[in-house]
């Protein structure tokens, strides 16, 4: 039982809430690239602390990879991260906290670690799977809450009323790209974090942003 075993992993490492990975494999097989004939999936958990509260986020585009949106990977989360760890380096070597990656044509992917959304003329814009944006849980409620699937470019993003990422610990606000100041949504971010707080505990939290809210009506 899954759920018996993330709570399990909880208390080996005397944690009451944390952060629980669960990662699937095909398990065990002979050398080789093809995936053995006969699986043993394994499944293996691991959990840490809640990080630190992190502040605003510094991005960069990323210029030493890209993002295959034609490959049948790029929407898929795996434990191959090289293009990412190339990427979070160089954002750091730049003095920034993490790196915008680009698909093939040029179009925003998403960062290293989270989906990337933008506010646009009173809309709740992300890039879409076929771009090479991964999918993910808080990414499909935000869909759900009224966000919209839309291809964007680097200077789509430096034109937008504002900028966040999203991903599993929760939403982070953006105020730079490659230096450049990008205008502040930090209302915007605060109610939705409230609202998933509020969706967490089991509460029935009203839309996100009453008044001047993107979300469409």
């Amino acid at each position: 039982d899954i759920a018996a075993a993330l709570a399990a992993t909880l208390a080996a490492n005397d944690l009451s809430e944390g952060v629980l990975r669960l990662t699937l494999t095909r398990g065990p097989g002979p050398r080789g690239l093809l995936p053995p004939p006969a699986p043993k999936p394994t499944i293996m958990i691991t959990a840490t602390a809640f990080p630190p509260p992190t502040g605003p986020a510094r991005l960069i585009v990323a210029t030493r990879t890209r993002r295959n949106e034609a490959s049948p990977l790029s929407t898929i989360k795996y434990l191959a991260y090289g293009d990412a760890i190339l990427a979070r380096q160089e954002a750091a070597e730049r003095g920034a906290d993490d790196a915008i990656l680009l698909n093939l044509g040029g179009r925003v992917a998403e960062t290293t670690v989270a989906t990337l959304f933008i506010v646009q003329g009173g809309r709740l814009l992300t890039p879409p799977q076929t771009d090479g944006a991964l999918p993910g849980i808080l990414r499909a409620e935000m869909l759900a809450w009224g966000a919209r699937e839309h291809s964007l470019t680097p200077a789509d993003l430096l034109t937008a009323d504002g900028v966040f990422l999203a991903n599993s610990l929760g939403f982070r606000l953006v105020i730079s790209i490659d230096g450049q100041a990008v205008p502040d949504c930090t209302p915007l971010v605060h109610d939705l974090q409230g609202y998933v707080r509020q969706r967490e505990n089991g509460t029935s939290p009203e839309e996100p942003s009453d008044g001047g809210s993107p979300f469409p009506k």
